[in-house]
């Protein structure tokens, strides 16, 4: 490590200027330099990552089963508590309308409603529902550049794209 930390300070020292062909030798020669540092990190790094992520995808082998198990019957015990909340909510509102239309006395619902309880942990959140897609405004839609991308250098048309010949250097 203490190695690499010597190199690393070295290659950060060097300005690179390049006015002539000695000049890029030598800068081909530190970027060389410079990528066999890096593969010696990534090696280095790569012996120890790795082993950890072995032990971390046999735990979740191990335990996976049971979490989706569980997942299941928490989904189940959820989709319970919503239907008898929904129950006691038209029961509520029955009594509420009973009272409006002179059927029962206030107090009488009252003691009603609270002797239906409710059901804890139930609350209301905004979601949002797509009701016609093709009314959303374009701004909304990501496009997928990695398809587009496959399909332009398989040779298929996509309006509005197109594959372009740009330089860089390779490592």
């Amino acid at each position: 490590m203490d190695k690499i930390k010597q190199e690393v300070a070295v290659y950060k020292a060097i300005d690179v200027v390049i006015k002539n062909q000695e000049d890029l030798q030598q800068a081909d020669q530190v970027l060389t330099n410079v990528q066999d540092t890096l593969k010696k990190i990534k090696t280095e790094k790569d012996g120890i990552i790795k082993p950890i992520k072995e032990s971390i995808d046999k735990i979740k082998e191990k335990y996976a089963p049971f979490e989706e198990q569980l997942e299941e019957v928490k989904a189940k015990i959820k989709a319970a508590k919503l239907a008898y909340n929904e129950y006691l909510e038209e029961a509520k509102a029955k009594l509420v309308e009973r009272v409006d239309n002179g059927e029962i006395k206030a107090g009488t619902a009252i003691n009603r409603i609270e002797k239906l309880g409710e059901v804890d942990g139930v609350r209301t959140i905004k979601s949002l529902q797509i009701t016609d897609e093709k009314k959303v405004p374009r701004e909304y839609f990501v496009l997928d550049l990695v398809k587009i991308r496959k399909d332009l250098l398989a040779g298929i048309t996509v309006p509005g794209a197109e594959m372009v010949d740009k330089k860089i250097i390779s490592s």
